[in-house]
């Protein structure tokens, strides 16, 4: 139910909350501005406003990786509390695979973030649609190659293109015992990411489309 405090100044005060609008999770550290009067959410994702009962008011809410949100309140409407909703961003990131041992590309490397996973083309090039911004994990599996992984920050810099280089399996000072793990690691991802894509062309996306 809403909550609200009647004061002296004939104000009202009532609790908002910001979340996300695909995962529903609270957003900490928006900024919600309401008749020139600036709030912040904390980490519940909340924020106290005061105005008069029934205003209609005018709102904007923001946060980095997401859509800004403008619209009209009414304060205390149906005696709920307000929920603003923010979309994400959504971004894509693209890069390219080498080898470390002689630069030159590696196409068909398995590349994913998240749940989302491609193949890299003939020029060892790649890219993932559909990510919000912030840092995220990203993983290489490719035959004959060590397994990788990298932290990688995805933001709106269309120029940043991503190079990483990955270790064949037969490069020096290589054990054994490292390369059959690898060898196991990549067939593994394989079989997860792309037994139901054969045939696919390099660089389609590989993802579940029902994220």
């Amino acid at each position: 139910e809403l909550s609200q405090t009647k004061k002296a100044t004939g104000l009202d005060s009532f609790e908002a909350r910001v979340v996300d609008s695909l995962s529903g999770k609270n957003i900490d550290g928006a900024i919600v501005i309401i008749e020139s009067q600036q709030y912040s959410t904390g980490s519940d994702g909340k924020f106290v406003f005061e105005a008069k009962q029934n205003k209609v008011l005018e709102l904007t809410a923001y946060c980095e990786g997401y859509e800004p949100l403008q619209m009209k309140h009414r304060a205390g409407y149906r005696n709920r509390s307000l929920v603003l909703s923010l979309k994400p961003v959504l971004l894509s990131f693209s890069g390219k695979i080498t080898c470390r041992d002689t630069d030159t590309p590696v196409a068909r490397a398995l590349v994913k973030i998240g749940v989302k996973a491609v193949r890299t083309d003939v020029d060892g090039n790649f890219k993932i649609s559909g990510l919000q911004s912030g840092y995220h994990q990203l993983s290489c599996f490719a035959e004959q190659y060590m397994e990788a992984h990298e932290i990688v920050y995805v933001d709106k810099n269309p120029e940043n293109q991503f190079k990483f280089s990955i270790k064949p399996l037969n490069s020096d000072n290589f054990g054994d015992e490292e390369a059959a793990g690898s060898v196991d690691s990549a067939d593994s991802a394989d079989e997860e990411y792309s037994t139901d894509n054969e045939g696919k062309a390099d660089g389609e996306d590989y993802s579940n489309t029902g994220e």
